[in-house]
């Protein structure tokens, strides 16, 4: 009698995704070892070295396309891995930028280049954030803190007309608050919602950068303990904090998954850190003399609670950048990184063309990809031998052997919710309006 076995579906390109993306993590965690443990000049080299290449690793693992190719179950998994790399690349460039300043000897360092570290602070203003609250979870919340960002609004690509809704509900009244009561109250509550990897947190730090404000960069694991009762003391810390500052942007990042739509199946911490999320953000809505604002980014906002909707009356749709802005956007980003290129307008735009639905991350990706093509010509032997100089200048061909290597990461069919649930619940610009019947 045969023996009838069960066949177990495999996914080799999500083994291949996972390998990849251990190696990457490998990577920045040897990068980070170096940075800490030495404060030599050639060290810190070193380390740049290696945090540039955990950039193109990650960048890497963003590029795969994945659809299909892992188990169903995995997918908020995967989705919240990428943006967690998209957040570890913005970190990492942050650091690089430091460090090279520090390694090229600029006097001056601004507190700006930190990504949430306490150093950007003065005693003074540590002091004023920790006044009456729970020193354990103020401590910790320190740790989010940027006092000023150096992000502008021209950092991020296409977008204009969210640009300019933030510009009117945000940075306009913080500027001028006497022009801004009765009916023209300013909003205390904004959700941003769009595909990943496209400028929802560059945005969120261009407005408390414009507006002055003291940003806090909040995570939803800066958010959630292992401890009952813990999450809901953070929560409150948190609000206590930004209160102090008297003009504070609280950025939220991944919102959706701790204020998802309640259900029998939530815990009971989940219910409670939900709860005290709502009443701390009604506390901050109903005070006048509170400058606080709450700025949500989520890629799935069709599953937070509607008493969440409810609290953020303005939703922006932060949509993929258009022909003009992706156009824009990789000719800046060759001239920030000093890649050398004999690519004119006119081959620019084919490229602009040649990238529909692709986000800024994946633009990014493209551009890393393409600057290695003219390296990859270089014999082992002889590449230890040239400089950046000798390197050939990056061609309109080097961008189309991109083209066949990376892939837009967004799906259309959660562009379409995404579209749908800006034409009934948000704000989006006309161009998104026409584009919903092609997506």
């Amino acid at each position: 009698m045969a023996l009838i076995t069960k066949t177990v579906k495999t996914y080799p390109f999500y083994e291949k995704f996972k390998s990849d993306l251990s190696a990457a993590r490998g990577t920045l965690s040897s990068a980070l070892s170096i940075d800490e443990k030495y404060e030599d000049l050639e060290h810190k080299k070193e380390a740049v070295a290696m945090y540039e290449l955990a950039i193109r690793q990650f960048r890497h693992c963003l590029s795969l396309n994945l659809a299909g190719r892992y188990p169903p179950s995995l997918k908020p998994e995967i989705e919240s891995t990428k943006n967690t790399l998209a957040n570890h690349i913005s970190q990492t460039r942050n650091r690089i930028t430091f460090l090279k300043k520090l390694i090229n000897g600029e006097p001056s360092i601004s507190s700006q280049q930190f990504s949430g570290s306490r150093d950007s602070l003065t005693d003074d203003k540590k002091s004023l954030l920790l006044k009456g609250v729970n020193k354990k979870f103020g401590e910790m919340l320190l740790e989010t803190v940027v006092e000023r960002t150096n992000v502008k609004f021209s950092d991020v690509a296409g977008n204009d007309y969210a640009k300019r809704a933030l510009e009117e509900a945000v940075i306009l009244p913080y500027l001028n608050p006497s022009l801004f009561t009765g009916l023209r109250n300013p909003t205390k509550g904004i959700l941003l919602f769009g595909p990943p990897g496209n400028g929802k947190t560059m945005l969120a730090k261009a407005v408390a950068n414009e507006s002055k404000c003291i940003f806090f960069n909040i995570s939803a694991g800066d958010l959630t303990s292992k401890w009952v009762g813990e999450s809901e003391k953070i929560i409150t810390t948190l609000f206590a904090m930004a209160r102090n500052a008297k003009s504070a942007v609280i950025f939220i990042d991944e919102i959706d998954s701790i204020l998802c739509e309640r259900s029998n199946s939530d815990s009971e911490v989940g219910r409670r850190m939900k709860t005290q999320f709502l009443i701390q953000f009604d506390g901050c809505t109903t005070d006048k003399n509170d400058r606080v604002l709450v700025i949500a980014a989520t890629n799935r906002p069709f599953e937070l609670d509607e008493a969440v909707i409810r609290r953020f009356p303005k939703r922006i749709f932060i949509d993929l950048p258009d022909e003009d802005a992706r156009m824009n956007f990789i000719k800046n980003t060759l001239e920030q990184n000093r890649a050398s290129n004999g690519l004119s307008i006119t081959d620019l735009r084919r490229v602009a063309r040649a990238t529909d639905m692709y986000t800024n991350a994946d633009l990014i990706a493209l551009c890393s990809e393409a600057a290695m093509v003219p390296l990859r010509s270089v014999s082992r032997d002889r590449i230890t031998k040239i400089t950046q100089s000798q390197l050939r200048p990056i061609s309109l061909n080097d961008f189309n052997e991109a083209l066949q290597v990376i892939r837009p990461s967004t799906n259309r069919d959660n562009l379409a919710k995404l579209v749908e649930f800006a034409k009934n619940c948000g704000q989006m610009s006309s161009r998104s309006v026409s584009a919903k019947a092609v997506y």
